[in-house]
């Protein structure tokens, strides 16, 4: 067999690597701007989302808000944890009434 299946990591992985430049660089452009140093620091995903649209115009200006989800580009949490972050995110329940976020604070702290 020359095609062999993925593990799930692997799987995990190629799915990581598929999440363009411009997702990464909004999130690293608000945590610039947000973190402190110490303690956490929380980005509204739309934030993250409005930012990345404005950067990926360029290169694929056809690009929508659900097609960022259909895609799992707004599923970089494993890439900024193997960079040193904690991150949580939170999202509104039913009958609750508040901006889904992220929340950054350092590996450790």
């Amino acid at each position: 067999m020359a095609v062999k299946p993925f593990s799930p990591d692997e799987a995990r992985n190629s799915s990581l690597s598929s999440i363009p430049d411009e997702i990464i660089e909004a999130v690293n452009e608000l945590l610039s701007t947000k973190y402190r140093g110490r303690g956490s620091c929380t980005i509204k995903q739309d934030d993250i989302m409005n930012l990345a649209l404005s950067k990926l115009e360029m290169s694929r200006p056809a690009v929508t808000r659900q097609e960022i989800f259909n895609k799992g580009w707004m599923d970089f949490e494993p890439l900024f944890e193997k960079a040193g972050w904690k991150v949580k995110y939170d999202k509104p329940g039913y009958n609750e009434d508040y901006a889904a976020y992220f929340e950054f604070s350092r590996k450790g702290d």
